[in-house]
């Protein structure tokens, strides 16, 4: 894959204004990754966890 293919990018939240690193972003790919990670080894999920993500990266915005 090459960097122009869109396949190759990653989903990120990036412009986040109340944070000190300008390059600091949301790897959705990755916690969507995490969480299913803690669902097929069967661990206790919570299952409002992306909607609290959400909300912290809003607040942070």
């Amino acid at each position: 894959m090459e960097a122009r293919d869109a396949a190759f990018h990653k989903h990120v939240v990036m412009g986040f204004s109340k944070v000190a690193n300008p390059k600091y972003n949301l790897d959705i790919d990755r916690v969507v990754a995490a969480y299913a990670y803690q669902v097929i080894e069967g661990q206790d999920v919570d299952t409002g966890f992306f909607r609290r993500i959400m909300d912290i990266a809003a607040a942070d915005a």
